[in-house]
């Protein structure tokens, strides 16, 4: 996980690993399938450009609260859209191996 913009990264930081979680913030990476992943809150254009450098298949990002799909010098650029101050609320589904993406609706 990485958290936003808002959040109180230490205080939640230290919670998080008590109940077993894995922190990555401000910027985690991870292979799925033998794919390059990267996921950050997506408010810090450095760490956006970051992965963009590192020429990760997908990254991850919310912060705009809406849903993106885009190609981006050769990745993959997917923000899910928000639980929060968005029309409609969504989740977004990506199966690395095969690239498919859905957004789904929450509510």
């Amino acid at each position: 996980m990485v958290f936003g913009n808002c959040d109180p990264a230490r205080a939640l930081g230290r919670y998080a690993s008590t109940i077993g979680l894995q922190v990555h913030h401000p910027l985690g990476r991870m292979h799925v399938d033998g794919h390059s992943l990267a996921f950050t809150h997506g408010h810090d254009p450095d760490l956006v450009q970051a992965a963009l450098d590192e020429k990760v298949h997908f990254l991850l990002h919310g912060h705009t609260h809406e849903r993106r799909d885009q190609a981006l010098a050769g990745t993959r650029v997917i923000n899910p859209g928000a639980l929060h101050r968005a029309d409609p609320f969504t989740v977004a589904l990506l199966v690395p191996a095969t690239g498919e993406l859905r957004f789904i609706p929450v509510r």
